[in-house]
């Protein structure tokens, strides 16, 4: 994770790879099709594109501090978006320079299907 003065500083993220390992069976396309969906309902909408789903968050980017150090933070996308990619042992949940509500979003996505999936990631 990146400190907070980076942000602060109006520094953009690089891409964030949560990846997902799992300690048993591996839960279907389908099955991860489901959880997805459900996490999100209906406030995102979900696509698949070749090999990961694209999850479309509602609104822009935005800057928590913009009103405290009174400008914008730098973002490398106005739309907020994450994806989960399906690998032969594991998914991958990304962000690519992403705002924090995005990162917030797609961490929680990964620690829902670890906790139910007993599975382990890469942190």
């Amino acid at each position: 994770m990146l400190p907070l003065f980076w942000f602060l500083e109006g520094g953009v993220g690089m891409a964030c790879d949560r990846f997902v390992y799992w300690n048993t069976k591996k839960p279907t396309k389908r099955n991860l099709e489901y959880i997805l969906g459900d996490y999100v309902g209906t406030i995102a909408e979900v696509t698949w594109n070749r090999d990961r789903w694209m999850v479309l968050l509602p609104g822009k980017s935005s800057f928590p501090f913009k009103r405290v150090i009174g400008r914008d933070g730098i973002f490398g996308h106005e739309e907020r978006f994450f994806e989960v990619w399906i690998g032969k042992d594991c998914i991958d949940v990304i962000t690519r320079q992403a705002d924090h509500f995005t990162n917030a979003i797609a961490r929680g996505f990964m620690e829902l299907v670890v906790q139910y999936h007993d599975a382990r990631t890469s942190e």
